[in-house]
């Protein structure tokens, strides 16, 4: 190995800084995997929260029923009941 010293262990200059940063890109990718699997598991509870909302035909069916009885309670307060 002309041109290259070599390190106590017998590893080269540049394979000890590559496997440096080998090390270094593994520990940040392993952060990066943690990351996207908190994000993932977020977006499924989302996805399971808006899957248990009523469905719009539920929404406007309640709706409906809510003024129906609003109006009743209305009209036999201010009629006096019959």
């Amino acid at each position: 190995m002309r041109g290259r010293s070599k390190l106590s262990n017998g590893e080269c200059t540049v394979g000890a800084t590559n496997s440096a940063k080998i090390q270094a890109l593994e520990r940040e990718q392993k952060q990066q995997n943690e990351i996207i699997r908190e994000v993932r598991n977020d977006l499924k509870e989302i996805r399971n929260n808006l899957n248990n909302r009523p469905t719009w035909p539920v929404t406007i069916i309640i709706t409906a029923l809510c003024t129906i009885c609003t109006g009743l309670i209305v009209f036999i307060a201010t009629t006096g009941g019959g």
